[in-house]
This record gives structure tokens, sequence and C-alpha cells, in this order.
């Protein structure tokens, strides 16, 4: 991978992906599709919860998984082949079963800087894979993601602001909860 001569800027949140476009990222305009975007960050919230101890790896011995329920995405600039991108995530909020994972997607510029190309704002929901409803998290991952919400709240507001994006359960509008 490059060298990176720069930091994030201080709103990124943690780095957890480095990656480079690759060409069945692009779509007939010559620059990354939805589709690229969509993989990019999917890889980068896999890696995050990874981190936590609710990744792919830990399905068979947790019997919990992560499962998005809402996600995101704004563009701000162009994202070419063989671009050389960088995916910082932060918790903006979360409750015993979810929570915000913010993503900021970046890419290195000439002089070494960092641009934000993108963001996503992915509603992640803890998954009881027995199941397969919603579970809170089993207790070090629920104190993993808190610890990294109450960092969050220390970090500049990010520049990219999406939403609406809620932690709380929503009605279907017939009196039952949707979980």
């Amino acid at each position: 991978m490059t060298q990176i001569k720069r930091p994030l800027p201080p709103e990124a949140g943690v780095p957890v992906l480095e990656t480079v476009v690759a060409p069945e990222w692009l779509d007939h305009n010559g620059h990354m599709n939805v589709a690229g975007y969509l993989v990019a960050f999917d890889r980068a919230c896999c890696k995050f919860c990874a981190s936590a101890g609710i990744g792919p790896d830990r399905i068979a011995s947790s019997g919990h998984t992560i499962f998005i329920g809402q996600a995101n995405l704004v563009y701000r600039r162009e994202v070419h082949d063989d671009d050389y991108l960088v995916i910082a995530a932060r918790v903006r909020g979360m409750s015993s079963d979810r929570f915000i994972l913010h993503m900021a997607l970046y890419k290195l510029a000439s002089d070494g800087s960092f641009e934000l190309a993108a963001a996503c704002e992915e509603l992640a929901v803890c998954i009881a894979m027995k199941t397969r409803r919603p579970a809170p998290f089993p207790p070090a991952v629920g104190a993993w993601f808190a610890q990294a919400c109450e960092a969050d709240a220390s970090l500049p507001a990010p520049r990219i602001t999406l939403g609406p994006v809620n932690v709380a359960a929503r009605s279907r509008g017939n009196g039952e909860t949707r979980t």
C-alpha cells in the first residue's frame, strides 16, 4: 500500500480499511459505481465489527452477528480506477442491540493529503443466529461499542452528516414494533 504522508482529519474516526479501487467497481462513466461503494463500506464494517469481537469469524463461537438494517450514502468526489482509499469509522450512537456506524471514505490526493469522497451511515443490528432476530450484544462486545461511542463524543462532528438513522426500534404503524 501507499505511504500515507499526512494523517486523516480529526473528525474521521478510526481508520479501518485501506484499499485500492478495483476495475470491477467502475461503471460506464469511468468512476466507482454505487455497488463499489457498498462493497468498500461493507468490508470496512466487517473489519470494524471484527475488532469489537462480533465479526464474521466469531459467528460460530458467539452465536451472534451483525445485520445492516439501513444504509445511507452521500458522495462528494469522484473515485477512479486504482485510486488509493482509506475508510474510517466511528460509533455515533447505540442501544442494547444496535449501533449507528458512521464511515467516511477518503481518497489519497496527489499531494499526499486525503480528500473526503463519500460517507455512509449504517444502522447495525446485533442478531442471534438461532432466532435470526435482534438480540442484546454479548457483554464484551456491547462494552467495546459503548467505549467507541464514548470516544466519538470527543471528536469533531463529521463533515458529512446523514440521517435520520435512529437506534430505536421502529413502529410498523399497526401497533407492532419492528425490530
